[in-house]
Parts: structure tokens; C-alpha cells; sequence
């Protein structure tokens, strides 16, 4: 039944993930053959590219993933979209975790294959070696970068690996807490959920309930804060979602 609710997902939302993949790769091509073609007379040219490339791929991801993991419950916004949804002969629990994967997990693995496709189109055209990079983007020489880099090998990996572990749990978090708002709010879920966490946001800081001290010597335990606390609201965010969800198949 799994493939058959799948192969209904891909057919109603599939569109919006191929557009979303679509421009990802576009646009990181156009960027990434302007940061590695363009240069000499063009050099503030290539160094904009650059500013461009790092923001897009640092904050388009995310907003993407978002927005599509907010049309979670798009289909329940409705009675006849419900209606609808209603007629498809499969149990609460396996509709939920189709749409789970469909909302919440495929746009991520639409994000990376269309990053790694991306590359591989660059790679070809490449003129620049990753100190060129370095070098166009914070301004450093790359002896600077090379002495950096035998620095680092003194420097233990844990707190990094705990940084990269905390970015993707961070994002797996804003991902399933967009997934809830669509199944709060009928429509604009995208908008208000988003003004909702900043609303929250204020509200927490001002209230002093949650505070997380970037200390030297507490690093990672401050990753550990994060962590825990993204790993509360995700639950949370899931359970909720499924009762709503659940709520929502009986007209």
C-alpha cells in the first residue's frame, strides 16, 4: 500500500519538488561558472558571484524545504480535498508517514541531488582552486589559509562534527515544526508559521525561559542544549502533527 500512496503523492506534489530541485540546480550552475570563468577586468564581478553562491546555498535550502514541508496537510484544507484524500483505502498511520516523507525528507534529498548534479556540471569548467575561493571571498593570501589548515590538524574534530550534527538537526527541526503549522492554520501556513516562531521567539527571550551562553569552555555542552531542546520540539511537533492528522480523517 506504501507504493501505491507514494506513486499518488509524487503524482498530485511531485511538480512542486522537480521546480524546486530545478532552481537549485540553475541557479548554483550560473553562480558557480561565474565564480570560476569570470576574471581579471571582471574580478568584482566574480567576488559578487561568490557572495551570491555562499547565501544561496546557506539560505535558499532552507526557506525551500520549508515552504514545501508546510503543504504537509495541504490536501486536509478542504472538505473536498479531505474528502478526497479520504477515498484512498489506506490506514491513518501509513497516509502519515507517506506524507512525512513526501513533505519532509524528500525535499532534503531533492536539495542534494541537485547540488551534486550542479557540481558535476561546474567541475569541468573549473578554474579555481579552493585557495582562488578563499582568497576571492575573505580576502586572505593562501600561505595565510595553509597555515591555518596545519593549525587545524591540532585542533580536535568533536566540536566541529557537534556543530555539523547540530546545523542538520536544526533544520530537521524547522522542517517538522512547518509540517505542524500546516496542519494549524488552513491557509498561508508557510507565513504564519514563520511570523508564529518569531512571535515565540521574543517571547522566550524576553521571558529569559530559554538561554543558551556560547561559553569556551561549555561548547559542547551548548551543543548538547541545542540538541536536546530541537530534539523536544521535534517529538512534540510529530505527535501533534499525527493527532491533528488523525483528527482530520473523520468528517
Amino acid at each position: 500500500m506504501y507504493r501505491k500512496l507514494f506513486k499518488y503523492d509524487l503524482v498530485q506534489y511531485g511538480r512542486e519538488k522537480f521546480f524546486y530541485g530545478l532552481a537549485i540546480f540553475v541557479a548554483t550552475v550560473i553562480l558557480g561558472l561565474m565564480v570560476n570563468l569570470l576574471s581579471g577586468p571582471f574580478e568584482g564581478v566574480k567576488v559578487v558571484a561568490v557572495s551570491f553562491l555562499i547565501i544561496f546555498i546557506s539560505v535558499y535550502p532552507i526557506i525551500g524545504s520549508c515552504y514545501l514541508a508546510s503543504h504537509f496537510g495541504y490536501m486536509l484544507r478542504t472538505k473536498t480535498r479531505r474528502l478526497n484524500y479520504l477515498m484512498i483505502p489506506a490506514p491513518t498511520h501509513e497516509k502519515f508517514i507517506v506524507r512525512f516523507v513526501d513533505s519532509v525528507i524528500l525535499p532534503t534529498v531533492v536539495m542534494v541531488v541537485s547540488f551534486l548534479l550542479a557540481a558535476i556540471v561546474i567541475l569541468p569548467f573549473s578554474q579555481l582552486t579552493i585557495a582562488d575561493m578563499y582568497n576571492t571571498f575573505f580576502g586572505n593570501s593562501a600561505e595565510q589559509m595553509v597555515i591555518k589548515a596545519e593549525l587545524m590538524k591540532n585542533i580536535s574534530l568533536g566540536p566541529y562534527v557537534s556543530m555539523i550534527i547540530t546545523a542538520i538537526h536544526t533544520y530537521f527541526t524547522f522542517l517538522v515544526v512547518m509540517m505542524l503549522g500546516s496542519m494549524i492554520f488552513k491557509s498561508y501556513a508557510y507565513v504564519k508559521t514563520l511570523l508564529s516562531l518569531f512571535i515565540l521567539e521574543l517571547v522566550l527571550s524576553a521571558s529569559r525561559m530559554i538561554v543558551f551562553e556560547v561559553n569556551d569552555n561549555d561548547y559542547m555542552l551548548l551543543m548538547w542544549q541545542i540538541n536536546g531542546f530541537c530534539l523536544v520540539i521535534s517529538l512534540i511537533s510529530i505527535g501533534v502533527s499525527y493527532y491533528l492528522f488523525s483528527k482530520k480523517q473523520i468528517v
